[in-house]
């Protein structure tokens, strides 16, 4: 067999040629770099997370005042405990108030007329008019006047803390919203027990303020994602929707990964650390505990 002439060997390399060409510029060749430096599953949560109100005080529950869904403010009534002790004792307290706050009054006079008593002899005793042992006598009587009136306020200001001690017990006995927010779940009924010994939670509370994801990254992403960065935020349910998120914070230390299943794939030994991120706008669809892809983007991809 002859040997490939050149003429035969630059026809071959002038027709391939062209299909390597074709190669170099095919979407294979040549793949645009992903918008995403780092993946990770989250849960959407309210600023703050989810305050668990419970009770102050012992008690049955008299009445529950608001219904799940509703947006309550701070210092807002949520549950009426039973007050009647706690009013008895306010009666009280008030009663006793008032009786020392009376009892006062004499006493001021005794003080105010040993005084006068006082400034009477006085410059009698100086100009020989009156004997000085009835000046020593006054100023004992302005002396002991004072003591029982000075007892008597210190036992009117023990009876007023009272009073407002009974009033804080009956304002007690009312559950209050600590922040504005809204009801998620209402888990106390009429005529239940509360108790401060086993505390139990009467509601789940979301504060007001934009959603935040909490987002678990693994070791290798941690170092890829900054705050101030942008992310898009994805639910498990549906790629359609579609939040634009920012990071504000990824977290110190390294604990073991939540599983969001029971799939048992997902209780491998892996280190991830928290990253919050704050959603902007206000998303449609999103709910307090949906579970979320939140993929972080890269410096200078517009979020879709």
């Amino acid at each position: 067999m002859k040997a490939p002439t050149p003429l035969l060997l630059a026809a071959l390399a002038g027709a391939l040629l062209p299909a390597s060409s074709a190669r170099a510029d095919s979407p294979a060749a040549a793949l645009a770099p992903s918008p995403w430096v780092a993946l990770a599953r989250g849960r959407v949560e309210p600023t703050g997370g989810i305050i668990q109100v419970a009770s102050a005080r012992d008690g049955l529950v008299k009445a529950v005042l608001v219904s799940e869904g509703d947006h309550v403010t701070q210092g807002q009534a949520l549950v009426q405990l039973g007050d009647d002790d706690a009013r008895l004792n306010l009666a009280l307290a008030g009663r006793e108030s008032a009786q020392a706050e009376a009892a006062l009054a004499p006493l001021q006079l005794r003080e105010a007329a040993a005084r006068r008593e006082v400034e009477r002899l006085t410059p009698l005793v100086a100009d020989q008019l009156a004997n000085a042992a009835d000046l020593d006598r006054a100023r004992e009587q302005e002396a002991l006047a004072k003591a029982g009136l000075d007892e008597a306020r210190a036992a009117c200001d023990a009876a007023k803390a009272r009073l407002d001690i009974a009033r804080h017990e009956v304002d007690a006995r009312i559950v209050r919203a600590p922040v504005a927010g809204r009801i998620l779940r209402c888990l106390v009924k009429p005529g239940e027990g509360v108790s401060t010994q086993l505390p139990s939670t009467l509601f789940w509370l979301a504060p007001d303020g934009p959603l935040t994801v909490v987002a678990q990254l693994d070791e290798p992403s941690s170092r890829l994602v900054r705050p101030g960065d942008q992310a898009e935020i994805v639910p498990d349910s549906s790629n359609d929707r579609v939040a634009t998120a920012r990071v504000q914070s990824v977290g110190l230390v390294f604990g073991p990964r939540r599983p969001a299943t029971d799939d048992p794939a997902e209780r491998q030994d892996l280190r991830v650390v928290d990253c919050r991120l704050t959603i902007e706008g206000h998303p449609d669809g999103l709910m307090i505990g949906e579970r979320v892809v939140v993929r972080f983007l890269r410096a200078g991809s517009p979020a879709r």
